[in-house]
């Protein structure tokens, strides 16, 4: 999924892609399992139109990591490496873009106890990319990256693609939500709107609908002008 240059997909593929890693992150987080890492490159088209998550091994991990900053904030002498020198090892030269860090969420960056929400914004920012076309954060540094995060709201996807949806731009509004309180809740609740939104957009079914209106206004008029003869012709 991940490409040099990305770019905004067709809807259909959007759909079908989002709401197949819905359900991956719903089956992940009724085990109690925190991805902590989605983003394109972890997100694996098949060849047979199926979709896999990848790299769950920073999840299976996620007890130990908190484990170890708990140890540094009590001043264990457990070797592990502060969160400020991890941050300086990551700082990125100019003119390049940093990696997973255009994708964490506010809590990974202020290195606070993280939930399954926190797979939620990150999924967010993955459907900005996938409608958008670009990044929804990007910076010269992680530095950069990471005051984006925190303190800027997001250009509209909408506006970098006027074929967007409003109802997509409000679900990864949504789903983009500072506030951790004023997310989604829980994935199942992103993937309901996204499917309501499909099942109305889906060009297919307004055909189905509108010929099925057709049909139905064309009986009616069918019965009013049958009704209109018999009036005519029995006598009363």
């Amino acid at each position: 999924m991940a490409a040099v240059e990305p770019k905004a997909l067709p809807f259909n593929e959007f759909f079908d892609i989002a709401l197949q890693v819905c359900r991956g992150l719903e089956a992940a987080h009724e085990k109690g399992i925190i991805h902590r890492d989605i983003k394109p490159a972890n997100i694996f088209l098949c060849k047979s139109g199926g979709v896999k998550i990848l790299d769950f091994g920073l999840a299976k991990l996620g007890g130990d990591l908190v484990g170890l900053e708990k140890a540094e904030a009590s001043g264990s002498s457990a070797p592990v490496t502060s969160w400020a020198d991890s941050l300086k090892k990551g700082l990125t030269r100019t003119g390049t873009t940093a990696g997973t860090a255009g994708y964490m969420s506010p809590e990974q960056v202020q290195h606070e106890e993280l939930d399954t929400r926190t797979d939620i914004f990150s999924f967010g920012l993955v459907l900005y990319e996938m409608a958008a076309g670009q990044r929804a954060f990007v910076g010269e540094t992680v530095v950069d990256i990471h005051e984006a995060i925190l303190y800027q709201t997001p250009v509209p996807a909408r506006a970098r693609n006027p074929r967007v949806l409003r109802g997509i731009d409000a679900v990864i509004s949504k789903a983009l939500e500072k506030d951790r309180e004023h997310r989604y809740q829980s994935v199942a609740e992103l993937r309901d709107d996204l499917s309501c939104i499909a099942r109305e957009a889906n060009p297919a079914r307004r055909r189905m609908l509108q010929a099925v209106t057709a049909v139905v206004l064309l009986a009616l008029v069918a019965l009013g002008a049958w009704r209109y003869e018999v009036y005519m012709i029995v006598p009363f």
